[in-house]
């Protein structure tokens, strides 16, 4: 083998934990302090929008423990104000998601199965699917592969 692909294939990093890495490096060394704590918003970007009689609510941005409450509360409003029937989480663009993102995401499922409406996921990347698949919660959601396979 070349120098370069021994190399790669000795020293190749699993993407979660590369990420979970440069996020403990972030909080500790690079955001700013107050009173020796560190005060850091992770981004995260939620938007509402209507496909039919469906409800889109579109997720970018990491979804764990900081943020979690964000997304969180923007499921729950939506199925309590809008009296929402059918809710899709379009997921296209969460590329990290950690155990207080899928919980969120079963109790949206859970609430919105009390109304007798339907919640489903869409356009998720595979780096969240495998997780959900290791929880075979990938059998426990609808899942759409693109919004043209929506019903």
């Amino acid at each position: 083998q070349p120098p370069a692909a021994a190399f790669r294939s000795k020293h190749l990093i699993d993407h979660a934990r590369l990420h979970s890495f440069f996020h403990k490096f972030y909080i500790k060394n690079l955001t700013p302090k107050k009173n020796n704590i560190s005060v850091f918003r992770y981004y995260m970007k939620i938007n509402i929008r209507d496909l039919g009689k469906h409800k889109i609510l579109e997720v970018e941005g990491d979804v764990d423990l900081y943020n979690v409450g964000e997304l969180k509360l923007s499921i729950f409003k939506l199925i309590d104000t809008d009296d929402v029937k059918s809710l899709i989480i379009d997921m296209k663009g969460i590329c990290y998601m950690d155990s207080s993102g899928i919980g969120t995401l079963v109790a949206g499922h859970k609430k919105v199965k009390k109304k007798s409406g339907k919640f489903a996921l869409l356009n998720i990347r595979d780096e969240v699917l495998n997780i959900l698949k290791l929880a075979t919660l990938d059998q426990f959601f609808t899942i759409y592969e693109s919004e043209s396979d929506i019903e």
